[in-house]
């Protein structure tokens, strides 16, 4: 889903092959590598017995240093919209089996889901220059620095399936005295608001259990709009 919607530099008449793309960076996550190490290391075990005068891919392919700068040119909200298209792509493969947590009510999907949200903390240990939306960590945590997500997920017995995430916060995106809260460049209510907005395209839901960062009264006011079920520490 994401690998066509990059724009990668590629000279004249060249193609590239996106199933060969794609795994090599399979190969890369599975063995934790970065993007440019992975393409020189898996680039053979993508295409093992290439034709190497005629296949544009191998011949003159994307390295990983093509694919790192061109996701790096993504703005945050390109990003965020190829990771929601990727995740709805996701979930309408699943949904058969998702449909399961739940008894048919008749409903407009057939089910009345439960769902979690969810604040989440990827750790960034590198140069921060011109990395906008990295800021720093919670004092619990273990690194310094992170970039900082919003999730919202389906919720069952050994299930978590994440349908929706948006990037949160950036004191140097949006002015922290425009919010509550210390060092805050976001509202919880229009976190909340964005992600229920995502989930409820794809499932009716019954009740939302939320991070005791979610406890405001706006998000309160967003649920009880809707008459859903709340979960939320205080």
């Amino acid at each position: 889903v994401i690998s066509p919607n990059i724009d990668f530099e590629r000279p004249e008449k060249t193609q590239y092959s996106d199933s060969a793309l794609l795994e090599v960076l399979a190969f890369s996550a599975l063995k934790n590598e970065a993007l440019n190490q992975g393409c020189e290391e898996y680039g053979d075990k993508a295409n093992p017995n290439p034709d190497i005068e005629n296949d544009p891919y191998y011949f003159d392919g994307p390295a990983g240093e093509t694919v790192l700068e061109a996701i790096k040119n993504l703005s945050v909200d390109e990003v965020t919209e190829l990771a929601n298209a990727s995740l709805k792509k996701s979930y309408l493969r699943a949904k058969p089996r998702l449909q399961e947590l739940e008894n048919d009510d008749g409903s407009r999907f057939g089910t009345r889901a439960k769902v979690a949200i969810d604040m989440t903390y990827v750790a960034y240990y590198g140069d921060r220059e011109g990395m906008e939306w990295v800021q720093g960590a919670p004092d619990k945590k273990g690194y310094r620095w992170c970039h900082k997500f919003a999730t919202i997920a389906i919720v069952g017995d050994n299930v978590n399936f994440v349908v929706g995430v948006i990037p949160v916060g950036s004191i140097d995106h949006a002015p922290t005295n425009a919010y509550p809260g210390k060092n805050r460049s976001y509202r919880v209510g229009n976190v909340v608001r964005r992600l229920l907005d995502i989930a409820d395209k794809y499932v009716n839901i019954k009740r939302v259990f939320a991070d005791r960062e979610f406890y405001a009264a706006d998000v309160i006011k967003r649920l009880e709009k809707d008459n859903l079920k709340y979960v939320i520490p205080v």
